[in-house]
């Protein structure tokens, strides 16, 4: 999803939630901070699963924190 597109149709409240529910250190706090939000991108198993023809997975990583800036 494009940077406005996140801003305008993710909620605020939920991917901050998303995030302190996984224990994940974030700045998010206003709705122009939705741009770097987890709902904004493609869940990962699909993405790696359209590269799979192109790429060995060796290890799966877990984010720690969300900063923007």
């Amino acid at each position: 999803m494009g940077r406005k597109d996140a801003c305008r149709k993710l909620n605020l409240e939920e991917e901050i939630k998303k995030l302190d529910d996984q224990g994940i250190i974030h700045g998010i706090r206003h709705i122009n901070d939705l741009d770097e939000a987890s709902g904004a991108y493609k869940p990962i198993e699909e993405v790696m699963r359209n590269q799979a023809d192109l790429v060995e997975i060796l290890v799966e990583l877990s984010p720690l924190a969300v900063i923007k800036g």
